[in-house]
């Protein structure tokens, strides 16, 4: 269904605009999961696609784990309160916080988001079947960039590198990022951006 929601957003912003050329795509972390299985499913064609911090499909290990939790957290506690007590978490497991101003933004949008879609998205990033062969199977031709932060804590660095190598795609580390990497440095992320729409 979201994939079916994207390229109807696409043909729907092609046609408002005027333009016939096919759009270039970016599918960022789980937005990376929608636009596979757009492209996968025939339902896209882009110009080109740059798939920024995400995977092949559901996430791995740890990752996955922490997402059944939340599941139930979200029953029980408002998104505020969940928050908390996520942030308490990382604080305790001496994580690497984002800047100041990027964890303004993760907080905002946390608080713009629905507890009923987190509960379906939480479901699908442990469950989704790998989604890269099937890409690579219709899209051999697709100018593709597998671009992630060097400090990427969701997908690991080096399954989106192999993520690359499977898809024939260029691959782009961005130095001292992390998952967000717009957010953090949105310089760099637009010039590696330009780079890979203008080879």
């Amino acid at each position: 269904l979201l994939a079916a929601d994207l390229a109807e957003v696409v043909a729907y912003a092609q046609a408002r605009a005027g333009i016939a050329a096919a759009p270039h795509v970016v599918g960022h972390s789980f937005g990376g999961l929608v636009v596979q299985e757009a492209i996968a499913s025939g339902r896209l064609r882009p110009t080109s696609l740059v798939l920024m911090c995400t995977g092949r499909g559901a996430l791995p290990g740890q990752r996955a784990a922490e997402l059944a939790p939340l599941i139930a957290a979200l029953d029980e506690h408002d998104l505020a309160t969940i928050w908390q007590i996520m942030r308490d978490m990382e604080e305790a497991e001496d994580a690497v916080r984002p800047a100041p101003e990027v964890m303004d933004f993760l907080e905002r949008r946390w608080h713009a988001n629905s507890p009923a879609q987190l509960r379906a998205f939480a479901t699908m990033l442990m469950t989704q079947a790998p989604l890269t062969e099937r890409v690579a199977a219709v899209a051999a031709d697709l100018p593709m960039t597998v671009m992630w932060g060097e400090r990427d804590d969701a997908w690991p660095v080096a399954d989106q590198a192999a993520m690359a190598q499977a898809l024939g795609a260029a691959a782009v580390e961005l130095p001292g990022l992390g998952h967000s990497p717009n957010a953090e440095d949105p310089r760099a992320t637009t010039a590696a951006l330009l780079r890979a729409w203008r080879p």
